[in-house]
C-alpha cells in the first residue's frame, strides 16, 4: 500500500472515530503540600488535544516557582498522546488518560495524577502555596538573623574577653617598662661626677703651669687635653646609656597611647576598672620617662659645662 494512501487512511480513520468519543476537555489539577499543578484542555471534534501545563511550586529557602507549558497532542477515547514539550516533559513524548473526574500522564519517568477542578479552585491552591512560602521565607530570615544575633553576642563576648585581656596586659607591660626606666636610671653612673672630677684636675694642672718651663707647659698643655678627651667620653657613655633607656620607652610609649585613645572613647566604659588600672600604669611610665629625662639632661649640661671648662683651661695652660 502506498504509504501516504495508508497515512490518508489512519487520518481517516481518527477522524471517523472522534465521534461520539469521550471529551477530555475541561480543567484538572494535582497538588502536594509544596506543589500544585493545573492541566487545562481542549478537544476537539477531530480528537486533536491542546492546552497548557502550569506547575507553581515551593523551592528551596521559600522561593516560589512558577512554570508554564503548551500541551498539544491527541485523543483516542479515553487514553492522550502528546507531542514532546521540553518545557514540561523534558523534550520526550508522553501519554495519559481521562475519566469523568481525573487525568493520568506519564512522561519523562514520571506519573501525574489530577483531578477536575477549576481555575479558581486552582488559583486558591496557587495563593496558599505562595502563603506558604512566604511564611517559610519569613522563618528563614528569622532564623538567619537569630543566627547573626548570636553570632554577634558571641563576637561581643570574645571582644569584650579580649579587650580586657589587653588591657591587663598593657598595664601589666607598663608597669614593667616603668620598674626598668627607674631601675635604669638608679643604676647609672654619675656621669656628672666624673666629668666634675676631671675639670678639678685641669684646674690643678692650671695651677702649676705658671712654674713650669716652656717644654713642661706643653707636655701639661697634652694631658689637658687627654682629660678633655676623656670627659668627651663619659658624655658618650652617657649617650649610649641613654640610648638603652630610649629602647624601653619606645616599647611602652605605643601601648601608653593605646591605653589613653582607646579608654576616651565611649565604648570603654563597661572597662572602666582595667582602664582606670591601665591608665594609672600609663601614668607611672610617663612619670617615669619624665624623672630618666631629667636626670639624663642634667648630666648632659653638667658634662657640657664641664667639658668647656676644661677646654679653657687646656689653652690658658698651653699659653
Amino acid at each position: 500500500m502506498d504509504k501516504r494512501l495508508g497515512a490518508l487512511l489512519a487520518i481517516g480513520t481518527v477522524a471517523l472515530a472522534s465521534c461520539g468519543r469521550p471529551d477530555a476537555s475541561g480543567i484538572y489539577l494535582a497538588k502536594t503540600d509544596r506543589e500544585v499543578t493545573m492541566i487545562q484542555l481542549v478537544q476537539t471534534k477531530d480528537g486533536g488535544i491542546s492546552g497548557r501545563a502550569e506547575v507553581v511550586g515551593i523551592g528551596p529557602g521559600g522561593v516560589v516557582t512558577d512554570q508554564s507549558a503548551n500541551l498539544d497532542g491527541a485523543a483516542s477515547k479515553h487514553d492522550l498522546v502528546f507531542k514532546p514539550a521540553s518545557a514540561w516533559f523534558g523534550g520526550v513524548s508522553a501519554s495519559g488518560s481521562f475519566t469523568n473526574d481525573s487525568l493520568t500522564i506519564a512522561g519523562n519517568g514520571s506519573e501525574l495524577k489530577a483531578r477536575r477542578a477549576s481555575l479558581d479552585i486552582f488559583e486558591k491552591a496557587a495563593t496558599r502555596l505562595r502563603a506558604k512560602a512566604a511564611d517559610e521565607r519569613r522563618q528563614l530570615a528569622e532564623g538567619q538573623a537569630k543566627q547573626a544575633a548570636q553570632a554577634a553576642d558571641v563576637a561581643a563576648m570574645k571582644d569584650v574577653a579580649d579587650k580586657t585581656a589587653k588591657l591587663r596586659q598593657a598595664a601589666s607591660d607598663l608597669r614593667l617598662d616603668a620598674l626598668k626606666i627607674d631601675n635604669g636610671v638608679a643604676a647609672a653612673p654619675d656621669y656628672a661626677r666624673g666629668s666634675a672630677e676631671n675639670t678639678a684636675k685641669v684646674a690643678e694642672m692650671l695651677e702649676k703651669a705658671p712654674a713650669l718651663s716652656s717644654l713642661g707647659r706643653s707636655q701639661l698643655s697634652v694631658s689637658a687635653n687627654n682629660v678633655a678627651i676623656a670627659t668627651y667620653q663619659i658624655e658618650i657613655a652617657r649617650y649610649n646609656y641613654a640610648l638603652g633607656l630610649n629602647q624601653i620607652i619606645q616599647h611602652g610609649s605605643p601601648i601608653a597611647t593605646a591605653v589613653q585613645r582607646f579608654c576616651d572613647t565611649p565604648q570603654a566604659a563597661q572597662f572602666s576598672a582595667q582602664c582606670t588600672e591601665a591608665k594609672a600604669a600609663a601614668t607611672d611610665f610617663q612619670g617615669a620617662i619624665v624623672h630618666g629625662f631629667t636626670v639624663f639632661k642634667g648630666y648632659k649640661q653638667a658634662i657640657k659645662q664641664d667639658e668647656d671648662r676644661q677646654n679653657d683651661m687646656a689653652r690658658k695652660i698651653a699659653g
